[in-house]
């Protein structure tokens, strides 16, 4: 399965920027699971991961699942990949048969203007300078997944500027449906640090979440 994206984009590989797939892999490979009622399931993996939980193949079916990998030796990290999963029946001649969409549990659009960084954890990255960071999200404002860097850590995410010493602004949570306001520091035209709001909208589609940053017009205060 070629990962897309059909809110956005024309149902066709060309449509899709390769910088937009990730290092787990253009595909995700699918199984028949054999332990799983008498209506038939599938499982999923990306090139790296366990095979997920069992994927209902019943219609009208909604849910989310989540890909484990093992821990990588360099990082002690194991990614976590969350899958939102849709069954739907089709109409006419197409009426027996069932659809399954498989979508990114998280979709994150930057219209910011400038670009940000992201990194998984929690209120003991406030604050801080650290260079590193878990993903980045140009200003092209093409959606993009996010996919958890660690299985273990809190499931929050702090945000900054892609700019030099830059602190990380606090921690918020993708799945809170709703606008949200949160502080981040940027630079000036000459370099002078300046603190602004962003705003964060969050909808939902079915199981997928949709997120969106932009600037806010005033100034922090």
């Amino acid at each position: 399965l070629t990962e897309s994206y059909q809110i956005f984009y024309d149902d066709c590989d060309d449509a899709i920027p390769d910088k937009h797939f990730k290092p787990w892999g253009r595909y995700l490979m699918i199984s028949q699971s054999k332990t799983f009622g008498m209506e038939g399931a599938i499982q999923i993996k990306t090139e790296d991961s366990n095979w997920s939980p069992a994927i209902s193949l019943s219609r009208n079916h909604a849910g989310c699942r989540s890909i484990t990998t093992a821990v990588d030796e360099e990082t002690g990290q194991a990614p976590l990949y969350e899958m939102s999963v849709m069954s739907y029946s089709l109409e006419g001649i197409l009426s027996k048969s069932t659809v399954i969409r498989i979508a990114p549990r998280y979709i994150l659009v930057n219209r910011t203007g400038k670009t940000l960084c992201l990194k998984q954890g929690d209120a003991t990255v406030f604050g801080s300078t650290e260079v590193s960071f878990d993903d980045i999200i140009g200003v092209d404002e093409n959606p993009q997944p996010f996919h958890w860097k660690n299985t273990e850590s809190p499931k929050y995410v702090c945000l900054r500027f892609d700019e030099d010493g830059l602190p990380w602004s606090g921690c918020f949570i993708l799945h809170l449906v709703g606008t949200h306001y949160m502080n981040i520091v940027t630079r000036g035209d000459e370099g002078e640090l300046e603190r602004k709001i962003l705003r964060i909208s969050i909808k939902q589609q079915d199981e997928t979440f949709y997120i969106s940053f932009k600037l806010h017009n005033l100034k922090y205060a």
